[in-house]
């Protein structure tokens, strides 16, 4: 009984690949697609973006300088300033 049962629920999921193979590969190509699409998308303006952000706001939240002590080195006072034009 058991075993009827299993080859049963098997003959439908073949049965329904079979018949829908189509729609099911057209649907992960679509998938795929649209993930690596988001994916150079979001990689290529939000991250540069907002890590260009980040800086700013670091520089301008260190415009006096940041500084830095440490009770066996002393005081250090580091300070930023954007660079313009610069290419790695």
């Amino acid at each position: 009984m058991e075993i009827e049962n299993r080859v049963t629920v098997t003959d439908k999921i073949k049965k329904f690949v079979k018949n829908n193979y189509g729609v099911i590969i057209t649907s992960g190509v679509v998938l795929t697609t649209g993930y690596l699409l988001g994916y150079k998308i979001g990689l290529g303006k939000g991250i540069r973006r907002g890590r260009n952000n980040i800086l700013d706001e670091i520089m301008l939240s260190c415009e006096g300088g940041l500084m830095m002590t440490n009770p066996d080195l002393g005081r250090y006072v580091f300070t930023v300033k954007k660079l313009e034009n610069v290419k790695n």
